[in-house]
């Protein structure tokens, strides 16, 4: 069977250069994807998957640097730079921030079919946004493989707003980090905990993540719903350089209780997270990844692994307090054990400690505060600063809550 030619994304918003490149590339037999911008040039990336980019530097709204950098925030695709100007500190900008090559335009376009193809990897490696999904949703069961073509869907299609359905515990904040890592950039994720009850106001930039946004007052629904608008009315640039809007709800956004315009806006971009229960025949990928992710956490050198009685203990559990609560026997086991190798009877320790009755509203208050901290430590890479802006908290207060749920923080 002849092998597929290689698709080439070329970026350029002068029709007339764009013409002469495409034409070069597809007289040496390459399939040839246009776009007019940076922002259109993302869109197209994200939809196509090109084995190569091809873009100009010198752009109106999103150059071909800021194109670069949103490029390599999800991929190591090949990435050549063109520019008609020979400006030497441009192309080391250029090959600083990830790209193969820099070429002068039009004198180098005659060996840019050479150059490209040489950069071209193997084929096989070329789908980055389905490893990138699976490696962050591991598992074969239909209700992961359901979930991972959700994520697929709402990655390429990029609807003006996403809302990650599901129960407590069932992953829908990893979910949300998962799509903002594949498709924002290097934009930051800025967490609103909907439950939390401080009257913070609401972001107009930037990736918001709005944590069981049924929560929310019903006039800042409407403010949330008057930002969708704006997102949808100005199309892909406003989703990529400004506002992006994820939100997540326990069940079905449909009988969450959220205004119904908001629920409208949420139809198109639905991603319901399974719970533990439907994942069952998961639980031993899903055990290897947060064990994975521990050691990571920990810094150890070694990766962290689970005896075979260990992962018939946690496969034979009936989780219902979903992944959230897997990972927390995983980190109490952890602290028990001397070496890399999870026992069995850590396990069962680690299960009888987490077995707890329901918490009070005090207690559940405490909880969200905590797992709000915690992910702000995680998201900040420990920025007190920053973890004090994003709470309107004075910096006292953000290190009297870390010492109190425990938290180790800089």
């Amino acid at each position: 069977m002849p092998t597929a030619p290689p698709t080439i994304l070329v970026v350029d918003d002068e029709r007339a250069s764009r013409l002469v490149v495409s034409g070069k590339l597809q007289d040496a037999g390459m399939r040839v994807v246009e776009a007019s911008g940076g922002y259109e040039g993302w869109e197209k990336f994200i939809a196509c998957q090109p084995d190569l980019v091809v873009s100009d530097l010198r752009m109106d709204g999103c150059d071909g640097l800021r194109l670069l950098g949103l490029v390599r925030s999800a991929s190591q695709a090949p990435f050549v730079m063109l520019s008609s100007f020979g400006d030497v500190d441009c192309a080391v900008a250029a090959m600083k921030n990830g790209a193969q090559d820099f070429v002068e335009f039009p004198k180098g376009v005659q060996s840019l079919p050479a150059k490209v193809r040489s950069l071209i990897p193997d084929r096989p490696s070329r789908n980055w946004l389905a490893q990138g999904i699976q490696e962050a949703i591991p598992g074969r069961s239909p209700a992961t493989l359901s979930l991972r073509r959700a994520i697929d869907i709402s990655c390429r299609k990029r609807p003006a707003a996403i809302v990650v359905e599901g129960e407590p515990g069932s992953g829908r904040s990893h979910t949300v980090r998962t799509i903002h890592r594949l498709l924002s950039g290097t934009e930051p994720l800025e967490r609103v905990d909907c439950r939390s009850g401080q009257a913070r106001a609401l972001p107009t930039s930037g990736v918001i993540y709005l944590d069981e946004i049924s929560a929310l007052p019903r006039h800042d629904q409407l403010f949330v719903a008057s930002l969708i608008d704006r997102v949808a009315e100005t199309g892909a640039k406003r989703r990529v350089d400004s506002v992006q809007i994820c939100a997540s709800v326990v069940g079905d956004v449909r009988s969450s209780g959220l205004e119904i315009s908001l629920v409208r806006h949420f139809e198109l971009g639905r991603i319901q997270v399974p719970n533990l229960e439907a994942r069952r025949e998961d639980i031993p990928a899903l055990a290897t990844a947060l064990c994975a992710q521990l050691a990571l956490d920990l810094g150890g050198d070694e990766p962290i692994g689970l005896t075979d009685a260990a992962m018939k203990a946690l496969s034979g559990r009936e989780w219902k307090r979903n992944l959230h609560e897997m990972k927390t026997v995983l980190e109490r086991a952890v602290q028990r054990e001397s070496g890399a190798l999870l026992s069995y009877e850590s396990i069962l320790l680690a299960l009888e400690e987490t077995a707890m009755p329901s918490l009070s509203p005090r207690g559940q208050r405490d909880r969200n505060q905590k797992d709000e901290l915690q992910w702000l430590i995680e998201e900040t890479g420990c920025n007190v600063s920053e973890i004090s802006r994003r709470l309107n908290l004075s910096r006292g207060a953000i290190y009297y809550r870390a010492n109190k749920f425990g938290l180790e923080i800089g």
